[in-house]
């Protein structure tokens, strides 16, 4: 057994499953008080999730006198760590890698949700790829699911939307109705993610260097995801309806995916790019340097701190 390092709680290790001889990862959780328990969270939404092509599948859970843990398929990096691989300042993914990216992301967030559940966390570290010497290497999984909420009752229908609730999220990703601690839903899901998106393919979000939560917000209020989309690639609006559609969303409504993925892939054509073309982390980068060359790629310019 090797530690691995740390999951969004408790620590998480690499372990063998001797019965199928395969590797696998091993989240321990301390027993603490209920209310302070993640563990059982992640292994409900987990379970709901398994369906899904892009959640890690499931081989155990238990627990032990002094923790709980939950043994489960082994993934490859996440995507901040592969960010880092970029040898370039700008710290980012090509438009080819990010976009084919942004599309299981749509996917993943889908499934999550058509399970009656939200994930609450989006930033790039709580995606993952498939283990490299896997047939799932290319394969994005959504992962960390001990902030995430079911969002319908028994019987599947939606709960009603509370007058406020507590902060759920990291600051950086999350949506303004979560820093305003309103009841979030489907569409602050995928705003986040939007965040995500912009921060993975143009190096940095306008509010990276800000020293807390209330120039964060200051910033993503004079600086709304209507605006930030004129920062990245493509001259169709794509992106613009992309966003507009997220924000356009009430409580309860289901976001229309399809919608959302066919705008990502049209943003694929029009940059005239090849889906077959390797990750950036399995090329060295040489897409990115190429469009860096070609001026055909934005940085993160935005700036309000």
């Amino acid at each position: 057994m090797a530690k691995a390092g740390f999951g969004g709680f408790g620590q998480v290790y690499v372990v063998r499953d001797n019965r199928h001889d395969v590797m696998c990862a091993m989240k321990v959780e301390k027993h603490v008080e209920a209310q302070m328990a993640q563990l059982p969270l992640e292994l409900y939404i987990l379970k709901l999730y398994q369906k899904s092509p892009h959640a890690a599948k499931l081989v155990y859970a238990g627990t032990e006198p002094k923790f709980g843990y939950i043994i489960m398929q082994l993934l490859g990096p996440n995507l901040n760590n592969l960010r880092r691989c970029c040898p370039m300042k700008c710290r980012r993914f090509s438009s080819s890698t990010m976009l084919k990216l942004a599309i299981q992301m749509i996917e993943s967030l889908r499934d999550m949700h058509d399970c009656g559940c939200i994930h609450r966390d989006q930033k790039p570290s709580n995606y993952a790829m498939g283990y490299f010497t896997t047939s799932k290497r290319d394969t994005l999984y959504l992962i960390d699911f001990g902030l995430s909420r079911v969002f319908v009752d028994k019987d599947g229908k939606p709960r009603l939307k509370r007058n406020r609730a507590f902060f759920r999220g990291t600051t950086r990703f999350c949506s303004l109705g979560a820093h305003r601690r309103q009841d979030t839903s489907r569409s602050d899901d995928l705003q986040s993610a939007f965040y995500v998106i912009y921060d993975l393919w143009t190096g940095a979000l306008p509010w990276s260097i800000a020293a807390g939560e209330p120039q964060i917000i200051k910033s993503k209020t004079v600086i709304p995801q209507t605006i930030m989309v004129n920062n990245l690639p493509g001259t169709r609006g794509q992106m613009s309806r992309f966003v507009e559609h997220v924000n356009s969303l009430g409580f309860y409504d289901r976001p229309n995916y399809s919608l959302l993925i066919k705008l990502l892939e049209e943003t694929i054509s029009e940059l005239k790019i090849d889906k077959t073309n390797s990750w950036d982390w399995d090329n060295e980068f040489q897409d990115l340097a190429t469009e860096l060359k070609l001026g055909q790629t934005k940085t993160a310019a935005l700036r309000t701190v």
